[in-house]
Protein backbone atom coordinates (compact mmCIF):
# COMPACT_ATOMS: atom_id res chain seq x y z
CA UNK A 1 0.00 0.00 0.00
CA UNK A 2 2.93 2.38 0.63
CA UNK A 3 3.76 2.31 -3.08
CA UNK A 4 0.34 3.74 -3.95
CA UNK A 5 0.64 6.46 -1.30
CA UNK A 6 4.03 7.50 -2.65
CA UNK A 7 2.64 7.70 -6.16
CA UNK A 8 -0.29 9.94 -5.27
CA UNK A 9 1.87 12.19 -3.09
CA UNK A 10 4.26 13.09 -5.94
CA UNK A 11 2.29 16.16 -7.21
CA UNK A 12 2.60 17.74 -3.76
CA UNK A 13 6.36 17.11 -3.75
CA UNK A 14 6.71 18.72 -7.17
CA UNK A 15 4.67 21.72 -6.03
CA UNK A 16 6.93 22.28 -3.01
CA UNK A 17 10.09 22.00 -5.12
CA UNK A 18 8.80 24.51 -7.68
CA UNK A 19 7.87 26.95 -4.92
CA UNK A 20 11.35 26.64 -3.41
CA UNK A 21 13.09 27.20 -6.76
CA UNK A 22 11.01 30.26 -7.66
CA UNK A 23 11.82 31.83 -4.30
CA UNK A 24 15.57 31.21 -4.62
CA UNK A 25 17.52 34.48 -5.05
CA UNK A 26 20.55 33.53 -7.14
CA UNK A 27 19.55 33.54 -10.81
CA UNK A 28 22.10 30.99 -12.05
CA UNK A 29 21.20 28.57 -9.25
CA UNK A 30 17.52 29.08 -9.97
CA UNK A 31 18.05 28.27 -13.66
CA UNK A 32 20.14 25.21 -12.86
CA UNK A 33 17.63 23.93 -10.32
CA UNK A 34 14.78 24.54 -12.75
CA UNK A 35 16.52 22.52 -15.47
CA UNK A 36 17.12 19.70 -13.01
CA UNK A 37 13.49 19.88 -11.92
CA UNK A 38 12.29 19.51 -15.51
CA UNK A 39 14.56 16.50 -16.00
CA UNK A 40 13.46 14.90 -12.72
CA UNK A 41 9.79 15.52 -13.52
CA UNK A 42 10.20 13.95 -16.95
CA UNK A 43 11.95 10.87 -15.56
CA UNK A 44 9.39 10.61 -12.75
CA UNK A 45 6.49 10.72 -15.18
CA UNK A 46 8.08 7.96 -17.26
CA UNK A 47 8.59 5.90 -14.09
CA UNK A 48 5.02 6.57 -12.92
CA UNK A 49 3.60 5.41 -16.24
CA UNK A 50 5.76 2.30 -16.04
CA UNK A 51 4.47 1.54 -12.54
CA UNK A 52 0.89 2.10 -13.64
CA UNK A 53 1.43 -0.48 -16.36
CA UNK A 54 2.73 -3.04 -13.85
CA UNK A 55 -0.09 -2.27 -11.40
CA UNK A 56 -2.69 -2.70 -14.16
CA UNK A 57 -1.12 -6.01 -15.19
CA UNK A 58 -0.99 -7.08 -11.52
CA UNK A 59 -4.59 -6.16 -10.73
CA UNK A 60 -5.92 -7.85 -13.86
CA UNK A 61 -3.80 -10.93 -13.08
CA UNK A 62 -4.97 -11.15 -9.47
CA UNK A 63 -8.61 -10.76 -10.46
CA UNK A 64 -8.19 -13.46 -13.11
CA UNK A 65 -6.83 -15.85 -10.47
CA UNK A 66 -9.79 -15.18 -8.21
CA UNK A 67 -12.21 -15.53 -11.11
CA UNK A 68 -10.85 -19.04 -11.61
CA UNK A 69 -11.25 -19.73 -7.87
CA UNK A 70 -14.85 -18.53 -8.00
CA UNK A 71 -15.55 -20.75 -11.02
CA UNK A 72 -14.26 -23.80 -9.14
CA UNK A 73 -16.32 -22.92 -6.07
CA UNK A 74 -19.50 -22.44 -8.08
CA UNK A 75 -18.92 -25.72 -9.93
CA UNK A 76 -18.85 -27.73 -6.70
CA UNK A 77 -21.92 -29.98 -6.47
CA UNK A 78 -22.70 -28.93 -2.91
CA UNK A 79 -22.37 -25.18 -3.48
CA UNK A 80 -25.44 -22.99 -3.00
CA UNK A 81 -25.83 -19.23 -3.48
CA UNK A 82 -28.31 -19.25 -0.60
CA UNK A 83 -25.79 -20.44 1.99
CA UNK A 84 -23.33 -18.36 3.99
CA UNK A 85 -19.80 -19.72 4.08
CA UNK A 86 -16.68 -19.50 6.19
CA UNK A 87 -13.69 -19.01 3.88
CA UNK A 88 -10.47 -20.83 4.86
CA UNK A 89 -7.30 -20.11 2.95
CA UNK A 90 -4.35 -22.44 3.52
CA UNK A 91 -1.48 -20.05 2.95
CA UNK A 92 -2.11 -17.08 0.70
CA UNK A 93 -1.82 -16.70 -3.03
CA UNK A 94 1.23 -15.06 -4.58
CA UNK A 95 0.30 -11.92 -6.49
CA UNK A 96 0.24 -12.33 -10.26
CA UNK A 97 3.17 -9.94 -10.73
CA UNK A 98 5.25 -11.69 -8.09
CA UNK A 99 4.59 -15.29 -9.12
CA UNK A 100 4.12 -15.07 -12.87
CA UNK A 101 4.93 -11.76 -14.52
CA UNK A 102 8.00 -10.57 -12.60
CA UNK A 103 9.82 -13.80 -13.36
CA UNK A 104 10.09 -12.52 -16.91
CA UNK A 105 11.40 -9.07 -15.89
CA UNK A 106 14.10 -7.55 -13.74
CA UNK A 107 11.56 -5.58 -11.72
CA UNK A 108 11.31 -7.29 -8.35
CA UNK A 109 10.78 -4.52 -5.79
CA UNK A 110 7.85 -4.38 -3.38
CA UNK A 111 6.07 -1.61 -5.29
CA UNK A 112 5.47 -3.99 -8.19
CA UNK A 113 5.11 -7.27 -6.30
CA UNK A 114 2.66 -5.97 -3.67
CA UNK A 115 -0.67 -7.88 -3.82
CA UNK A 116 -3.86 -5.98 -4.50
CA UNK A 117 -6.11 -8.38 -2.60
CA UNK A 118 -5.38 -8.39 1.12
CA UNK A 119 -5.78 -11.41 3.41
CA UNK A 120 -9.04 -10.31 5.01
CA UNK A 121 -12.72 -11.07 4.60
CA UNK A 122 -13.69 -7.78 2.92
CA UNK A 123 -11.04 -8.21 0.22
CA UNK A 124 -12.10 -11.80 -0.48
CA UNK A 125 -15.77 -10.77 -0.51
CA UNK A 126 -14.98 -8.06 -3.08
CA UNK A 127 -13.60 -10.76 -5.40
CA UNK A 128 -16.57 -13.04 -4.76
CA UNK A 129 -19.58 -10.69 -4.88
CA UNK A 130 -22.14 -13.47 -5.43
CA UNK A 131 -20.82 -15.75 -2.67
CA UNK A 132 -21.94 -14.95 0.88
CA UNK A 133 -19.09 -15.06 3.38
CA UNK A 134 -19.48 -15.00 7.16
CA UNK A 135 -15.78 -15.01 7.95
CA UNK A 136 -12.34 -15.60 6.50
CA UNK A 137 -9.36 -17.41 8.03
CA UNK A 138 -5.88 -17.65 6.53
CA UNK A 139 -3.71 -20.48 7.81
CA UNK A 140 0.06 -20.18 7.98
CA UNK A 141 2.86 -21.78 9.97
CA UNK A 142 2.85 -18.90 12.45
CA UNK A 143 -0.55 -19.94 13.82
CA UNK A 144 -0.62 -22.02 16.99
CA UNK A 145 -1.49 -25.72 16.90
CA UNK A 146 -4.66 -25.09 18.89
CA UNK A 147 -5.82 -22.45 16.43
CA UNK A 148 -5.27 -24.73 13.44
CA UNK A 149 -7.07 -27.61 15.18
CA UNK A 150 -9.98 -25.33 16.00
CA UNK A 151 -10.36 -24.09 12.41
CA UNK A 152 -10.44 -27.64 10.99
CA UNK A 153 -12.18 -29.38 13.90
CA UNK A 154 -15.44 -29.99 11.99
CA UNK A 155 -13.87 -30.95 8.67
CA UNK A 156 -13.05 -34.61 7.89
CA UNK A 157 -9.31 -35.16 7.56
CA UNK A 158 -9.57 -36.74 4.13
CA UNK A 159 -11.00 -33.50 2.76
CA UNK A 160 -7.77 -31.76 3.72
CA UNK A 161 -5.44 -34.61 2.83
CA UNK A 162 -6.88 -34.71 -0.71
CA UNK A 163 -6.12 -31.04 -1.30
CA UNK A 164 -3.38 -29.91 -3.68
CA UNK A 165 -1.85 -26.41 -3.90
CA UNK A 166 -3.18 -23.93 -6.42
CA UNK A 167 -3.53 -24.11 -9.42
CA UNK A 168 -4.27 -27.85 -9.12
CA UNK A 169 -7.91 -28.78 -9.79
CA UNK A 170 -8.14 -30.18 -6.24
CA UNK A 171 -7.07 -26.91 -4.63
CA UNK A 172 -10.68 -25.95 -3.81
CA UNK A 173 -13.17 -27.92 -1.74
CA UNK A 174 -16.46 -27.21 0.02
CA UNK A 175 -17.58 -29.02 3.14
CA UNK A 176 -20.94 -28.02 4.62
CA UNK A 177 -20.66 -24.25 5.22
CA UNK A 178 -16.89 -24.01 4.70
CA UNK A 179 -14.95 -23.12 1.55
CA UNK A 180 -11.32 -24.27 1.70
CA UNK A 181 -8.76 -23.01 -0.80
CA UNK A 182 -5.20 -24.31 -0.67
CA UNK A 183 -2.64 -21.84 -1.96
CA UNK A 184 0.73 -23.17 -0.82
CA UNK A 185 2.32 -26.57 -0.27
CA UNK A 186 4.28 -25.59 2.85
CA UNK A 187 1.23 -24.44 4.79
CA UNK A 188 -0.76 -27.48 3.60
CA UNK A 189 1.90 -29.82 4.97
CA UNK A 190 1.82 -27.93 8.25
CA UNK A 191 -1.96 -28.37 8.50
CA UNK A 192 -1.69 -32.08 7.66
CA UNK A 193 0.96 -32.56 10.33
CA UNK A 194 -1.22 -30.86 12.94
CA UNK A 195 -4.32 -32.85 11.99
CA UNK A 196 -2.46 -36.16 12.09
CA UNK A 197 -1.71 -35.51 15.76
CA UNK A 198 -5.37 -35.10 16.75
CA UNK A 199 -8.18 -37.70 16.97
CA UNK A 200 -10.74 -37.98 14.21
CA UNK A 201 -13.50 -35.37 14.45
CA UNK A 202 -17.00 -36.49 15.31
CA UNK A 203 -18.13 -35.50 11.84
CA UNK A 204 -15.49 -37.63 10.11
CA UNK A 205 -16.80 -39.71 7.27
Amino acid sequence: MDAYLYYFSLPYVYTCVIAYILNYRMLWSKNLLFILLVLICFLSIIRDLEYQKYWKIGLDGDMTIFSRVVDRIENQDNFSYNNEYDFIGIGYFNSFNSFYYCKQTDHSNHSIRAPFIMAKRDSIQYCMPHIKLKSAEFINKALSLDKVKDVFSDIPKEKIFNLKPWPHKNSVVIYENKIIVCWQEEELEYVKKVLMEQPESKNGE
